[in-house]
């Protein structure tokens, strides 16, 4: 890939995507420029994982009740036989009442 990066030239008649092109890699190759991260950098990521870490929607609570998956063993052959919904859990500052 470093040989074909090398072939591609900034101030060549062609533009850059059709040098890409050509030489059979993808523009966005040509472009990137690999950062290092450095120690602070990952400490710093690490700090926001544990900051934002996502809560634990999949485990059990015990005191929450366990609805029995209504679906099992049956034949859904045709379209609109059954309808299912994702909710996605989106973390609130605040409950609002109504």
């Amino acid at each position: 890939m470093a040989e074909r990066n090398a072939m591609i030239d900034g101030h060549h008649a062609l533009p850059i995507s059709r040098q890409a092109q050509l030489a059979g890699m993808s523009r966005d190759s040509v472009y990137y420029v690999p950062q290092a991260v450095g120690a602070a950098d990952l400490a710093l990521l690490r700090r926001m994982d544990a900051l934002y870490r996502k809560p634990g929607t999949s485990k059990k609570h015990l005191g929450h009740d366990v609805y029995p998956y209504l679906l099992r063993g049956l034949n859904i052959n045709r379209a609109n036989q059954v309808w299912a919904l994702d909710t996605t859990y989106i973390p609130m500052a605040k409950c609002l009442s109504t």
